[in-house]
């Protein structure tokens, strides 16, 4: 696989599985339409990682898969609350 392709490829494959894992951990009945969605999101802030190349051109690619797990894990609820709150959707028990 070359290069750039991993540089997109792994961060953002990383990030959807962790999406799905957080829908098959909830302990709720199974929603594909969740899972798919939780997917979406979580492999695009995956994908976001790279842009810390910029700062740090010379970062290898498991840190840089690392940093793509942690804003999966930690930046869905943020995102989650924000859009709530700009489109006008639940507020979450607030």
């Amino acid at each position: 696989m070359h290069n750039d392709t991993k540089l997109i490829a792994f961060p953002l494959l990383f990030g959807a599985a962790i999406g799905f894992a957080q829908v098959l951990a909830k302990g709720k009945p199974f929603d594909w339409r969740l899972a798919i969605a939780r997917s979406i999101l979580n492999g695009a802030l995956g994908a976001s990682a790279g842009f810390a190349l910029i700062v740090f051109p010379a970062m290898p690619l498991p840190a840089l898969v690392g940093l793509a797990c942690i804003l999966s894990s930690l930046g869905t609820s943020a995102l989650e609350r924000l859009f709530q709150r700009v489109l006008g959707g639940s507020s979450g028990g607030q």
